[in-house]
């Protein structure tokens, strides 16, 4: 599984964090069929004096209202496999 990096950059990265980019995409894939996905929106309009873009990314958009449904889907995902208890 060489997750889009080069062989290169995987030899450089930390095994820490390797790992964790591992978790990262596990639970993306545990979760895909599950979760809407929800737009960025851009509102550097509330910040008019800083020259950034910021943007919200919209969970509220979720079936449920919540970004928390991410969460509990993915540790749903690991109990069912037998990973948590």
């Amino acid at each position: 599984m060489d997750h889009g990096l080069p062989d290169s950059q995987r030899r450089e990265m930390p095994a820490a964090i390797v790992h964790l980019s591992q978790q990262v995409i596990a639970a993306e894939e545990r979760i895909r069929s599950s979760i809407t996905e929800t737009p960025l929106e851009l509102v550097s309009q509330l910040v008019p004096n800083l020259p950034i873009s910021l943007y919200f990314k919209m969970e509220n958009r979720q079936e449920t209202g919540s970004f928390k449904l991410r969460g509990a889907t993915n540790a749903s995902g690991l109990r069912g496999c037998g990973k948590i208890r």
